[in-house]
This record gives C-alpha cells, structure tokens and sequence, in this order.
C-alpha cells in the first residue's frame, strides 16, 4: 500500500472509524463521519477530519506555538516533514503527548506582512495568504514574524497624532503606505527609558510600553529620548570590564536593572572628573556587578 501513495493523494474515509496514511507527497484526507485517526505523512497535506472526534497524528516533540490558528484556518508546524493544514480535528498528537485544538495560538497575519516588506507588496493586506505562505515557506525561511507597531508610532509622531497607541492601525498603514514612503520604523525605547528615572520605575526593560508612552504622553512633554551611554561607560571601569567600551545597549540595560538603583550617574566625565575617577579606577568589577555576571 504504501507504494501506492507516494504522490499527491485523495483519500477519503467511511463513517466507521478510520485509520488514515497519507505517507508522501501533498495529500488530502477526510476523515468522513466516526472517530478518526488521521496521520498526513511527508508532504503539505490538508486534512479533515469530519464529523466525530478526530485526531491527527505528528511525528515530533509538542513545543508551544506548533499550532497555529488564523481566521478560522489551523495549521500544525513540522520543519522535518511538512507542514498540514487541519479542519474539524479535535486532537493533535505528537510523539509525547496529545493537546487539543485549543492549545493552538493565533497567528499574526498583519505583523507578519509589516515585517517581510516583500510580502506586503506581493499580498497587501490578505491575511489568508500571508497565513499560507508562512506555513508553507516562510517559517522553512526563518522569516520575522512580528512588527513592531509601538515603535513605529513613536519613530512617526505624525502617525503618533493620528493613531494614539492604536497598533493595529499603525501595523496597517505600514503595510499599505509606510513602507512605500520609507518610513523609519525603530525607536530606542531602551534608550528613552533610561533616560527618564520615572519611567525606570513603571517600565524597566517594558519596550512596547515605553514606546507608546512616548508616542502618547512622551512627545508632547518633550521628554529626552537619549541616554547617554558613553559617558556611563566612561565613568565606570567595572562595567567598561564587563562590557567593553562600546557596548551601549548594555550599558543602557545595566542602567535601568541597576545602575540607576545604585545611584550611578551618566554625567559626562569633565576634566576635573577624569582626573578624580582615574586615581580610583580599577580593571575589576564592582562586587554587586560581579555577583550579577
């Protein structure tokens, strides 16, 4: 039998309970009435499992994200034997264990598109085929699968003042207009939080939720966006040790973990300072950033 099925096949089962193989090549299997049990092989295969409590089976470990749901449409991730698209399946059962369908997780069609600029172009705004190709190909191509919209709002006061903190909408216009316009799509909001204390304490490390600080609240306070993290360097042997001198996105992240707690400053070094720091400068690092390395 298996001879038989090393193309792309039909199979359609009985409303008995059924035992399916697609085995190779691009397969359709319905399931038809019972419950079944349905396993697509090597290949893209779409499987339905019909009426009845249906399970599909798949030959790897479960990790999170394996599943994926998007506008009504499943689809389980296999990068060593092909990925399948699945309809009225009711379990998923991999070679440790069996979840159900809801242990699938949403897809993001829009983010997807937003971060592959060539996609964008090529579907616009069609969710679906965003959905197919990255099932299909782009997850094999390793593609970003998430745009950054709270950056983009705030990298674009413009669309900060029309938007608000509406990521979706950002996320489109990136897509149908951004893009083509060349817009900046990065925001250091690292950066941003370092450079204001109180946002340390109600951010720390939150990304997202200081860049749409800034693109809400921040812009129209004329809050600094730049911390200054070669001078913080500078002033510090321990971290120039344990970073190097030109690692600023450490530097800036040290800040807001510990630096900023431990009272150090981002000051620029004047000459009287250099002169000062220089006879207590050491090549080791300071006990608290030892114990955190």
């Amino acid at each position: 039998m298996q001879s038989l099925l090393r193309s792309d096949d039909r199979i359609n089962g009985s409303s008995s309970r059924d035992v399916l193989y697609g085995y190779w090549g691009d397969d359709y299997i319905n399931g038809g009435a019972g419950d079944d049990v349905l396993y697509g092989g090597e290949g893209f295969d779409t499987i339905d499992g019909g009426d009845g409590n249906d399970a599909v089976i798949t030959r790897q470990y479960y990790a999170p994200g394996q599943i994926i749901q998007y506008n009504g449409r499943t689809a389980i991730l296999d990068r060593s034997n092909g990925s399948d698209f699945i309809t009225n399946i009711e379990y998923i059962t991999f070679n440790d264990k069996t979840v159900g369908i809801s242990a699938a997780t949403g897809f993001d069609a829009m983010g997807y598109l937003a971060a592959n600029r060539d996609l964008a172009a090529a579907f616009g705004m069609n969710g679906d085929a965003a959905f197919n190709h990255y099932v299909q190909k782009g997850m094999y191509e390793n593609r970003p699968m998430s745009f950054d919209a709270a950056g983009y709002l705030a990298a674009n006061q413009d669309l900060a003042a029309a938007f608000g903190a509406n990521t979706e909408a950002a996320t489109r216009h990136y897509i149908t207009s951004g893009r083509l316009e060349n817009r900046n799509t990065t925001f250091n909001a690292m950066s941003y939080i370092a450079a204001n204390p109180d946002l340390i304490q109600a951010f720390g490390t939150n990304t997202t939720a200081a860049a749409l600080h800034y693109a809400t609240f921040g812009r129209l306070e004329n809050r600094p966006t730049s911390f200054n993290a070669t001078a913080y360097l500078a002033r510090y042997s321990d971290l120039r040790f344990a970073f190097g001198s030109r690692n600023e996105a450490a530097a800036t992240t040290h800040y807001i973990l510990s630096g900023f707690r431990e009272g150090r400053s981002a000051a620029p070094l004047t000459s009287t300072t250099t002169r000062i720091a220089a006879a207590f400068m050491t090549d080791e690092p300071s006990p608290a950033l030892a114990a955190a390395l």
